[in-house]
């Protein structure tokens, strides 16, 4: 496994590469092009062109955005009419050390995105967002538990308290959500259910025993923090930790599933959540018109409350209370 890993990770660096000649095919020029670009030695370019040294994931961003480089280039997709979208199937429970490098290369394009500004962040959601969960141990916990009871299917079934959850994989998304909440606008689109369904999961299984009670209250006190931390931001129209612009839309249509689209210097990622936790992404430009059409329609349709829409603020966040007080039944 660990072989094919490597062959795959050496595939795509040759064919970036390769793509990077096609660009620029006069060696010179190529060198003093990425100089440039990367602000480092050429001696450090030029062991990256030989591949002694492979690009970092940064590098790959930067250089990918600056000579107008896809995703279906590196991937070796040469059809117009091919589109994908990449599923990554990340083990939450028991990470492998890829799974740990792949969320710290998501999390070095944020930080890409972060330096190019305007960095722009839309998004859809029909349950509580998960990069906000991982500063809340147990529901975090919940839904890496949530994730693997239909994974691995578990018999006989496994409680809640025996899943495990690696500090590393707690700092990773601790460290996404810092770096989101740095974009210049967040534009949330929020169902006027959000919390409906976690609170039907714990119930479901509470009443299986595979949740106690004291941990079903250890959850509850997260929510009501959470939903504090939320209120907050909506009537300041911004993220406490930043400052920076933070728009909550409530949707007077339902929202089928989670999107998520991301924009910095004609720089796009477009994600659909999957699989609990897992999202199936691209970085295909063609893709986000459509996205943003269809997101920036939603949002013509949503009661905008941040910062005015006070009275449907207070209402909202009334509701979404009285829904998580039923854990209290």
């Amino acid at each position: 496994m660990m072989l094919i890993q490597r062959m795959k990770r050496e595939i795509l660096s040759v064919n970036f590469i390769a793509t990077l000649q096609k660009k620029i095919p006069n060696k010179t020029l190529l060198t003093n092009k990425l100089v440039d670009i990367l602000m480092i030695e050429k001696d450090a370019i030029y062991r990256r062109l030989r591949g002694d040294v492979p690009f970092t994931f940064a590098e790959v961003a930067i250089l990918s955005q600056q000579l107008g480089i896809s995703l279906d280039e590196l991937l070796g997709i040469h059809s117009d009419k091919k589109l994908p979208f990449h599923l990554q199937i990340t083990d939450y429970e028991y990470p492998s050390e890829t799974d740990y490098i792949m969320y710290d290369n998501y999390n070095q394009v944020l930080d890409v995105f972060i330096h190019h500004p305007p960095f722009i962040v839309s998004e859809t959601w029909n349950t509580i967002p998960f990069p906000l969960c991982y500063n809340y141990p147990l529901l975090t916990q919940f839904y890496i538990y949530k994730w693997a009871y239909q994974t691995y299917n578990y018999v006989p079934l496994k409680r809640f308290e025996e899943t495990t959850v690696e500090e590393k994989l707690i700092q990773l998304g601790q460290k996404n959500s810092q770096l989101l909440s740095l974009a210049t606008e967040t534009h949330y689109i929020f169902s006027d259910n959000l919390f409906s369904a976690l609170v039907k999961d714990l119930k479901f299984l509470s009443n299986l025993r595979l949740v106690s009670r004291e941990s079903l209250q250890g959850i509850y006190a997260e929510l009501d923090s959470l939903m504090n931390y939320l209120e907050e931001c909506a009537r300041r129209g911004e993220y406490k930790e930043t400052g920076n612009k933070l728009y909550f839309y409530i949707s007077e249509l339902d929202i089928q599933t989670h999107y998520s689209l991301l924009a910095a210097n004609n720089n796009y990622i477009c994600m659909l959540r999957t699989l609990v936790m897992g999202y199936a992404a691209t970085t295909d430009s063609s893709i986000y018109p459509t996205m943003n059409n269809w997101f920036t329609a939603l949002k013509r349709l949503s009661t905008h409350i941040s910062v005015s829409g006070e009275k449907e603020r207070i209402q909202y966040f009334k509701q979404q209370r009285e829904i998580i007080d039923k854990l209290k039944e």
